[in-house]
């Protein structure tokens, strides 16, 4: 069975969707990640992994137990702000943190 919900979209500058969820096997386990599809040309793109709990681990230098809730927007200046909500290896998500990663592509 396949999880997914918080969904976030954006209007990109050429009039494409870009939509950004959590899914996975059950919420909090290990192998949540955010996913993310373009609609273009009336249709969706095959969805892709954009985070998941080990590289935001590397990133961040700390250990990420899981990810969730994804919130996107678009600039002014045409950069992608994406914000996900992480849980290290303390606490459920009462301890979590915000992060936000930039896309300036």
């Amino acid at each position: 069975l396949l999880s997914a919900h918080s969904a976030s979209l954006e209007i990109l500058n050429n009039g494409d969707l870009i939509a950004f969820w959590f899914a996975g096997s059950k919420e909090g386990k290990p192998d949540v990640k955010i996913w993310s599809s373009n609609f273009k040309n009336q249709q969706w793109d095959l969805a892709t992994p954009v985070v998941a709990p080990e590289t935001l681990s590397f990133k961040l230098n700390q250990f990420i137990r899981k990810v969730g809730n994804p919130v996107v927007y678009f600039d002014n200046k045409n950069n992608l702000h994406l914000f996900v909500v992480s849980v290290g290896a303390i606490g459920g998500w009462s301890g979590s943190s915000i992060n936000h990663l930039v896309s300036y592509d």
